[in-house]
């Protein structure tokens, strides 16, 4: 158990540097009781951190496809715009050289 809290004493992202060596230098010292409990928190510890970076994930991985929903949106809609426009022109060059032979 002791080694199973060191190691998580070492990866714990909320302790400073001097908490951890703090927390490693009295392991040895703490009853039975004290270390359970400190198991436990470390181990709840790892797990909300573990849930918080897969929502964050899932939140980025949303985000991310709505992004890209949106700019394929966008690009359809400017590829049509600019079809319009083309077509448009065509057209105007065309009615143009039909009035120049009927002239």
């Amino acid at each position: 158990m002791k080694t199973k809290i060191k190691t998580l004493i070492k990866e714990s992202r909320t302790l400073s540097e001097d908490d951890k060596q703090n927390y490693l230098k009295i392991i040895d010292f703490l009853p039975e009781e004290n270390l359970k409990e400190l198991l436990a928190i470390l181990e709840n510890e790892k797990t909300a951190i573990r849930e918080f970076e897969e929502s964050v994930k899932t939140q980025k991985s949303d985000i991310n496809k709505k992004y890209i929903q949106n700019f394929k949106k966008l690009y359809q809609e400017e590829y049509k715009s600019a079809v319009k426009e083309e077509e448009k022109e065509e057209k105007n060059k065309a009615d143009n050289i039909l009035k120049n032979i009927n002239d």
